[in-house]
């Protein structure tokens, strides 16, 4: 998306956005987006809410190349999806033929409860494993072609394959110490 007209005020997207989320998470009234549409749009995808909040914006008064980018956006986000969920069918199928336990978490996991689930946005495939099994889930990941990146998080470790950024979870950040922090960890 281009940058938006920064002459209206920083807040009127931000509400915006919010009005529109309202309509499309909860059926609210879509806010009137005259002067702020491209900043709206701005900040949806800042957020990584552009399905979900665009899907009920009225751009029937934006200029017919803004459209048409509009457009070109959402086509781009939902080929993306698409190409994540086939990622997470494959990695499932992978993880459960070598019998690691697994869960999806975030993104598509989530998505379920959303009034329209394929308009949850998703930027990667986010999965957690027992902390046992972390080393044999990255070995499986590694033979299978999965290059692991640079990145580490105390948390999770990052690899990519195919185009697609998978985030293997492990722990919860920020999570207490002392007696707290062992309690969640029984939880989690």
């Amino acid at each position: 998306m281009k940058d938006p007209d920064i002459s209206a005020a920083p807040d009127d997207g931000r509400k915006a956005l919010l009005g529109l989320l309202s309509s499309s998470l909860f059926g609210a009234q879509a806010p009137d987006l005259s002067g702020c549409f491209a900043r709206t749009a701005l900040e949806a995808q800042s957020q990584g809410v552009f399905l979900t909040a665009m899907q009920n914006a009225d751009a029937s008064a934006e200029p017919p190349e803004a459209r048409a980018e509009l457009h070109a956006h959402v086509r781009g986000l939902l080929e993306k999806n698409i190409a994540l969920g086939a990622a997470h069918v494959g990695l499932s199928s992978l993880l459960e033929n070598a019998g690691i336990r697994f869960v999806m978490i975030k993104g598509f996991a989530s998505a379920a409860y959303y009034p329209a689930p394929e308009l949850r946005q998703c930027g990667d495939v986010d999965f957690c494993v027992e902390p046992s099994d972390v080393g044999k889930t990255e070995a499986l990941l590694r033979n299978e072609g999965f290059v692991p990146e640079k990145l580490s998080h105390g948390v999770h470790h990052v690899f990519s394959k195919d185009g697609a950024r998978y985030e293997l979870h492990f722990g919860i950040p920020g999570m207490p110490s002392g007696e707290a922090g062992e309690r969640c960890s029984v939880y989690f």
